[in-house]
């Protein structure tokens, strides 16, 4: 009798977990459209988090590892016509443009870990990537004779004069400054810095990868100073 109880309350809680897990499933599922809606819109979560988030509001707990795994699933059931789509994405103007690249607030920009910067200029200056970016913008400012105590003044970026080569430092051409490397949301956050004070067009098209971490993994998105419109 006692094995046999046992087995009965075994059996009991395996189907108390499949039943939590069928709702917790539903659940991520009701909810996967609004947490789409809710990464588009400032702070810009990550969708797991979004995810995680909304269902949390439903009173069920979900895991960082079950909404990953669940968000993969939803991934490979997308049908190919909803499939984002990678080309033709290499002229966004304002808003949302075609090919699903997505034009964000340049003052409140999305995660810009894990991003390719596909082209990207300040004033008549291009750049490769993020820190180009902002040692263009750094060059500029000298060219129109800002001092580093002005430049320190309106943009929060370390800079030294000389050329720098240790600690992280690069120098910036022609300027005879140095500025160390930074990340992503850093390089764009300090460029807008110098493009609002020197009165500077400030553009990026960016992709992020396909990797674990990106807010929007293999989507193209737009940063843009003065707003398009505006």
């Amino acid at each position: 009798m006692q094995r046999s109880a046992i087995q009965s309350s075994s059996a009991e809680e395996e189907a108390k977990s499949l039943l939590r897990l069928t709702q917790k499933e539903k659940a991520m599922e009701e909810c996967l459209s609004n947490a789409g809606k809710k990464v588009l819109e400032p702070p810009y979560p990550r969708l797991v988090d979004a995810l995680i988030e909304l269902v949390g509001k439903r009173g069920l707990e979900i895991t960082q590892d079950e909404a990953e795994n669940f968000l993969r699933k939803a991934r490979r059931t997308v049908p190919p016509e909803s499939a984002p789509d990678d080309t033709d994405q290499r002229s966004p103007t304002d808003s949302v443009v075609g090919g699903g690249v997505k034009v964000f607030d340049p003052a409140q920009p999305p995660d810009l870990s894990h991003t390719r910067v596909l082209e990207a200029r300040i004033g008549a200056k291009s750049a490769g990537n993020w820190n180009k970016l902002l040692r263009a913008g750094l060059a500029i400012a000298v060219e129109r004779r800002r001092s580093i105590d002005q430049i320190r003044g309106f943009a929060d970026a370390t800079v030294e004069e000389g050329v720098v080569i240790e600690r992280g430092f690069h120098p910036v051409p022609g300027t005879g400054l140095s500025t160390p490397g930074v990340c992503a949301n850093k390089a764009w956050e300090y460029a807008l810095q110098l493009a609002k004070n020197l009165n500077l067009e400030l553009r990026a098209h960016f992709r992020w990868r396909e990797k674990e971490g990106a807010a929007f993994p293999g989507q193209e998105g737009v940063l843009q100073w003065p707003r398009s419109g505006t």
